[in-house]
């Protein structure tokens, strides 16, 4: 757990190092959070859910069940107006949502693809078997 700095001399605001951090669910996040800044769970679990309503609005469903990464968190701390150190050259959490989405989206279609091509298989192979069997007869 790192140790919360004065950021900008305001003693409600923390310096948390996003290395500090650790991958969570929502729940353990507002946990997490009030560690590192200090604040009460309450308003953890009021800063996750913000984050999570907003994120989930633009990526166009809901992520309130997926977990948490530093990413997530440094996101979270950042726009409740806590700096976070060592996040210069993290990915946008939006983004990482967006591209999450987009590829269960294409494993979804592929499995939809796989069954149709599997059923229509399994409809050949019956279609063989009668007509082999009509020939016998």
């Amino acid at each position: 757990m790192s140790i919360p700095h004065l950021a900008s001399g305001r003693p409600d605001l923390h310096v948390v190092d996003v290395n500090a951090l650790e991958p969570c669910t929502a729940v353990s996040a507002a946990r997490q959070i009030a560690e590192h800044i200090g604040c009460t769970r309450s308003e953890g679990e009021a800063m996750v859910g913000r984050y999570l309503d907003e994120v989930s609005e633009q990526v166009g469903c809901s992520v309130h069940q997926w977990g948490l990464d530093a990413h997530d968190l440094a996101a979270i701390l950042t726009d409740n107006g806590h700096p976070v150190t060592g996040t210069d050259e993290l990915p946008d959490p939006l983004d990482r949502a967006g591209e999450s989405v987009a590829d269960a989206a294409h494993a979804a279609a592929q499995a939809e693809t796989s069954q149709h091509t599997d059923a229509g298989a399994a409809q050949q192979t019956d279609t063989d078997g009668d007509t082999a069997a009509d020939s016998n007869g």
